[in-house]
């Protein structure tokens, strides 16, 4: 059976692509500044004009949180201001299609972004860990004294608060304990037979323990308190030794130390999910605004995970330092790699430009830009006028180019 071609002429350029049957266009509502927002991958679940539109409940939180940030970070407010409304304009490298993405901010509060963000830095440390493990079952024993067993734990190190939660969760005071916390942790680890440096056998030059490792994050819990909460590989340590050396870290007497052991072939699985769905957990409830908004100012500039030891040193292709990850932009959509919805080919995608919400409604949605949707009665080889609007208002955070492009030119953003 042969395949309707047809062939559209826009601003854009001209493209050409097999018949599509229409497709019920859901509106999208609402506008925002887009200024200094973050760019979305293209990695979404469906890239179309038929993509659910967030709920009205997670728009209303985050203008809240936004409202709330603005006098004193109005960058990130911006962002959480514009998730799911603003939008990416992206171009098919095969064919020159436009189409819109939707804008995600990343934010640490973010009911839509906290936990796909959450899930894929579990999954990326998690792939990690497992060729940590399989490295350290051929590692010798490199501590003090006798050989013996090194697995995995789970600490949460707790830091004191105030009495009440709205003193706990004031900005100046949030931000106090997430530095004190994230300052005593390299003490604390030092002081343990895990970070301990030990002598080369050689030149007895001092050196880091190479059989033990950590991965590290950091909470703020819906009643206000800061904690660390971080997996260990090494040998057992008791409980009251490790809450000494963690209070000696932290200056006070007797903190909440727990230690869990973590078993089983998914355990260290589970454990990073745990780690994670605490770092970029996300906040619900109107009355939350102002505590998500004194979160994310308080855990600005810090990385939601910080790995060390031995897992420091093992490196994979989408894993981005040594020392520590974020969430990253591909990270706030699905895994589902987005395919063209002209020419069906699969993430050959130029980012051109970030457009406002305005532009979301004019085209009815995102995905296609609204010209390459043919109508029912479109037949083969007609021509159909852009009616995409013409840029005006946009606030663009890379250059924007309109120019035609021959079919099937490649080039790079």
């Amino acid at each position: 059976m042969q395949t309707e071609v047809h062939h559209t002429h826009t601003r854009y350029g001209s493209v050409a692509g097999p018949r599509r049957q229409p497709v019920k266009r859901r509106p999208q509502a609402g506008a925002c500044a887009v200024a200094g927002a973050v760019s979305p991958s293209v990695h979404t679940t469906l890239t179309s004009y038929t993509h659910e539109a967030d709920p009205s409940w997670a728009h209303s939180f985050r203008d809240q949180v936004a409202a709330e940030l603005f006098p004193f970070w109005p960058t990130r407010a911006n962002r959480i201001a514009s998730c799911g409304r603003g939008a990416v304009l992206i171009e098919c490298k095969a064919c020159n299609a436009p189409h819109f993405v939707p804008l995600r901010c990343g934010g640490r509060t973010c009911p839509t972004c906290a936990p796909r963000g959450a899930a894929a830095l579990a999954d990326r440390t998690s792939a990690r860990v497992s060729l940590h493990d399989l490295i350290m079952e051929t590692t010798p024993w490199d501590g003090p004294g006798k050989p013996q067993r090194r697995s995995w734990r789970m600490l949460t190190l707790t830091t004191p608060a105030l009495p009440t939660l709205e003193d706990r969760f004031s900005r100046a005071e949030q931000r106090r304990q997430v530095k004190r916390a994230r300052a005593a942790w390299g003490p604390f680890w030092r002081s343990t037979v895990w970070g301990k440096q030990v002598r080369s056998p050689g030149d007895r030059s001092k050196r880091a323990r190479r059989d033990t490792s950590f991965a590290m994050g950091g909470e703020s819990s819906p009643r206000g308190m800061v904690h660390l909460h971080v997996a260990v590989y090494g040998e057992y340590i008791p409980q009251k030794q490790l809450q000494a050396l963690w209070g000696e870290a932290l200056g006070v007497q007797a903190p909440v130390v727990d230690v869990r052991s973590v078993k089983g072939a998914g355990g260290i699985a589970a454990a990073l999910k745990e780690i994670l769905k605490y770092v970029t957990k996300g906040e619900k409830g109107p009355r939350q605004a102002s505590h998500a908004a004194a979160v994310e100012a308080a855990w600005k500039g810090v990385r939601r995970l910080e790995v060390g030891g031995a897992l420091r040193r093992i490196r994979l292709p989408e894993t981005q330092t040594d020392g520590g990850e974020d969430v990253q932009q591909e990270d706030l959509h699905s895994k589902a790699v987005a395919s063209c919805e002209v020419c069906g080919t699969k993430g050959a995608w130029v980012w051109l430009a970030i457009v406002s919400a305005s532009f979301v409604e004019e085209n009815r949605g995102f995905g296609l830009a609204i010209d390459y949707r043919p109508p029912p009665e479109i037949r083969p080889n007609r021509i159909v006028q852009s009616r995409l609007p013409v840029a005006r208002g946009v606030e663009f955070a890379y250059p924007y180019r309109a120019a035609s492009k021959p079919h099937g030119e490649l080039h790079d953003a």
